[in-house]
């Protein structure tokens, strides 16, 4: 690390040079501008040039014929929520129809990506959204949103044997996981581009919390998930159908607790969150005795296997509501005393 003098010019103007070899090596001249940023623990970042835009970032896929459409449907979303902005697809002879559908629901799915171009041989995929249109809290809303009516839709479909309506949830879920992708990627483009932070108003240290709380959202809507997949495999069970199921009022409540645990994420409430977790603790033992007791009960196997399949679910959604209640502890916290 150099150390340069600060010094005074002009009676009040303070000014300090620039290392030679870095002017150099970014051919840095007089009269250039140079863009510079004031980071919130009071260091500055300088920047070549007054352009802030977001830099280009682009990754190129030769495909064939025996390239598996499972496995590159993968490396695109990875790709995305790594953070690049293009994504150039070719082909030395024609794309494969099965890798064509693979990357027209990637661009369907996922936020911001939109195919530009299209040939036989050549496919490529340009972001389209401007980072600062939705930032990390706007995102973490919209999750709760669709994450809270998965749970209930959940809770209405265990209640009612309603097999339709189980396989909207589970269906549902894909727009919870475009939201994770898309948190994840704008974390990921926020490391790698420091300047992202005025767009996004946040910097790494605190844009991480984002990143945590989308994880345990994107859990809580897998057991959403789990609870329909096991209301469509025993819809014509007898002894399913007669259930009276009192695990969809602990369903309901755990929905309460994860959305009263973002909101208090979203305001940095540290007292109200270490109540709420005491909430959650009182909701898991009572939880764990009405499961006790269901136990007990002269069930056949495989009611037993469903109602501690659902059980299990509903105690992991308390316990991530538990976590992203310790983020915002953590996250309240951060914060220096002004």
């Amino acid at each position: 690390m150099e150390q340069r003098k600060v010094q005074k010019t002009g009676g009040s103007t303070l000014i300090v040079s620039l290392p030679r070899k870095w002017v150099e090596s970014i051919g840095l001249n007089q009269n250039d501008y140079i863009s510079i940023m004031t980071n919130p623990d009071g260091t500055l970042t300088l920047f070549p040039g007054s352009d802030i835009k977001n830099r280009k970032k682009i990754k190129k896929f030769n495909v064939k014929s025996t390239t598996g459409a499972s496995s590159f449907f993968r490396d695109l979303v990875g790709t995305y929520v790594s953070g690049f902005t293009d994504i150039d697809i070719s082909s030395d002879e024609q794309i494969p129809l099965k890798i064509r559908k693979v990357i027209r629901d990637f661009a369907t799915i996922t936020i911001g990506m939109e195919i530009v171009e299209e040939t036989s041989t050549g496919i490529i995929i340009k972001d389209l959204l401007d980072p600062g249109t939705m930032p990390f809290d706007r995102a973490i809303k919209r999750m709760l949103v669709v994450t809270r009516d998965m749970v209930l839709s959940a809770a209405n479909a265990l209640s009612g044997h309603d097999a339709e309506l189980a396989e909207d949830t589970i269906y549902r879920d894909r727009d919870v996981d475009r939201l994770a992708w898309f948190i994840n990627r704008q974390y990921n483009t926020l490391i790698n581009d420091i300047r992202m932070s005025e767009k996004l108003k946040l910097v790494p240290s605190e844009a991480i919390n984002y990143l945590l709380v989308s994880r345990s959202l994107e859990r809580i809507s897998d057991h959403a998930v789990k609870i329909a997949g096991e209301i469509t495999k025993n819809t014509e069970s007898e002894e399913f159908i007669n259930k009276n199921y009192g695990e969809v009022n602990y369903l309901k409540e755990s929905t309460d607790i994860f959305e009263k645990a973002v909101s208090l994420f979203l305001v940095r409430n540290v007292a109200d969150s270490h109540k709420l977790i005491n909430t959650v603790e009182d909701f898991l033992e009572r939880l764990n005795t009405y499961y006790s007791e269901e136990a007990e009960k002269k069930y056949a196997v495989d009611l037993r296997i469903h109602i501690s399949n659902v059980f299990e679910s509903i105690k992991r959604i308390a316990q991530y509501s538990k976590d992203i209640c310790e983020i915002a502890i953590n996250y309240g916290l951060s914060r220096s005393e002004e």
